[in-house]
């Protein structure tokens, strides 16, 4: 079986020796070969992939964890002893995007998305003077794989109820879902997504539907009429806008639902700000359940039109039988 993931190409030779399955796995990755066995079993394979992956010897991966030698790792590497608790908390402590569960157990992948900090994401507001209606409003934390592409971070409504007070916390960040679309329309920008609750943008955006919006750079950028997520201290919104940050220092949030009144948020509760650029729902309604109960409710109608019309037939017949007889019983003068 031959598998392609990323620049990785993995072949599978499967074999029988003394009626025992064997797989052998041949890793090519970055122009370099590794034979694995049984989905990494064996800690000196895991540790040999590690370690070619971050294109170190065995001495200098050594140094990196503060060994003066490297008879530690050569004990592991040679399969002479299995990885101690101080060498596995002394990797998570120097490389944060090993994933220590797959040096432990073989499962899911060598290396883990992290969450960066983003240092210089703010960068072109940093000479905006305080007060100023155009303060920062991009996010503070952005999500990477290991290959160090961004990921689109998943905060369903129950994550987006914190997400305010962990705006900046990467730890929280790390623990929620995350992944990437294939597509030019999600690169090039970083992307969040962010469950709708409730029916106050019903019909467009259903209950519990997800949009995946796109970060916020300047806030002049803010349409009229859109649709954008605003993360605010008190919690996070998803609405229409219209934008009057440079007259008054406010944004007017609007609801698609009639039933639901018209707000106004102040810029200084105004922590991030996403244009909306897509959603996806599990609920596509039944738009035909409308039309056919449309439909019924016409033949109903029709019906009882053809019943009346039948009726008042029977009574213009019965009227012009009664007339004719008594006509016909009139006597003479």
């Amino acid at each position: 079986m031959i598998e392609l993931l990323d620049d990785c190409l993995y072949f599978y030779y499967i074999c029988l020796k003394n009626h025992y399955k064997h797989t052998i796995k041949i890793v090519f990755r970055k122009n370099k070969i590794h034979f694995m066995s049984n989905k990494y079993n064996d800690y000196s394979q895991r540790f040999e992939l590690i370690i070619s992956e971050l294109n170190l010897s065995p001495l200098g991966f050594s140094k990196v964890l503060g060994y003066s030698r490297a008879d530690k790792i050569y004990n592991v590497l040679n399969a002479k002893n299995k990885p101690s608790f101080d060498i596995l908390a002394d990797i998570t402590r120097k490389f944060e995007k090993i994933n220590v569960e797959w040096l432990l157990t073989g499962n899911g992948e060598p290396f883990k998305s992290i969450e960066k900090c983003t240092e210089n994401h703010n960068k072109k507001h940093h000479n905006v003077e305080e007060g100023s209606y155009k303060q920062p409003v991009l996010p503070k934390c952005i999500t990477v794989d290991s290959n160090e592409r961004e990921n689109i971070l998943m905060l369903d409504v129950r994550a987006a109820a914190g997400y305010p007070e962990n705006i900046d916390n990467a730890q929280y960040l790390e623990q929620q879902p995350a992944f990437t679309i294939p597509r030019p329309e999600f690169q090039g920008a970083t992307f969040r997504g962010f469950q709708v609750s409730g029916d106050s943008m019903e019909p467009t955006l259903p209950n519990s539907s997800w949009v995946f919006a796109m970060a916020v750079d300047d806030v002049d950028l803010v349409k009229d009429g859109l649709v954008y997520v605003v993360v605010l201290k008190s919690g996070v919104v998803v609405k229409r806008i219209l934008n009057r940050l440079k007259e008054r220092r406010q944004l007017i949030l609007k609801s698609d639902n009639s039933s639901y009144s018209i707000k106004t948020v102040d810029q200084e509760d105004i922590l991030e700000i996403w244009a909306v650029k897509a959603f996806m729902s599990f609920d596509l309604g039944n738009r035909s359940a409308d039309l056919y109960q449309m439909i019924n409710s016409l033949e109903i109608k029709q019906l009882d039109f053809e019943n009346k019309i039948h009726q008042l037939t029977k009574l213009i017949e019965q009227s012009g039988n009664n007339h004719s007889s008594t006509k016909n019983h009139i006597e003479p003068i």
